[in-house]
């Protein structure tokens, strides 16, 4: 079968949700062995094997340094006994300053690492913390993330994490 960049871009943009660009496009010949320039928004420019990169593997910095990848249901299914037993927390954050607030899900295996990273210029207030094994939290996640996409919400600066972010408060709403 013949390599599509059209199809491998469209792929990519999808499992990343517009998160990186392309700079050079996808020029690959062996998609196993070939690398592609990917721009993180945050972290700049960096190099992945072309197959990594559609299978959700992120930049680096964006991935709190773990070999595992993306979180995701593909990911997790695919990683489900690894991360079976690896402990994580799942988050719920609500996020503002003068001009905007908004909520926040997440996963993450170090929370304290995690809330270190949202830039200063947020106020940032833990409403919910659940530990579980980093499949259980991915899923759920995720599930989350479902639910509540007509409420997506895109906050005016960018930090790891932007897409997770909603108008309404979904652990009261979730939970409640």
């Amino acid at each position: 079968m013949k390599f599509n960049e059209i199809e491998y871009m469209k792929a990519c943009k999808s499992i990343h949700n517009n998160f990186y660009t392309y700079p050079l496009g996808a020029n690959i010949k062996n998609i196993r062995k070939d690398k592609i320039l990917v721009n993180c928004p945050i972290h700049g420019n960096y190099m992945v094997r072309a197959d990594h990169h559609k299978y959700g593997i992120k930049c680096r910095n964006c991935s709190e340094g773990n070999d595992i990848g993306l979180y995701n249901k593909i990911n997790a299914e695919r990683n489900r006994i690894k991360w079976n037993n690896i402990k994580s927390y799942l988050y719920f954050l609500e996020i503002k300053n003068d001009n905007e607030k908004f909520f926040k899900v997440g996963v993450t295996k170090n929370i304290d690492k995690r809330l270190k990273e949202f830039p200063k210029n947020y106020n940032i207030t833990v409403q919910g913390l659940f530990e579980n094994t980093l499949y259980t939290n991915v899923i759920s996640e995720n599930d989350i993330k479902e639910d509540f996409q007509n409420f997506k919400y895109k906050p005016l600066y960018k930090f790891r994490g932007w897409t997770e972010c909603f108008k309404v408060d979904m652990l009261n709403l979730y939970y409640n």
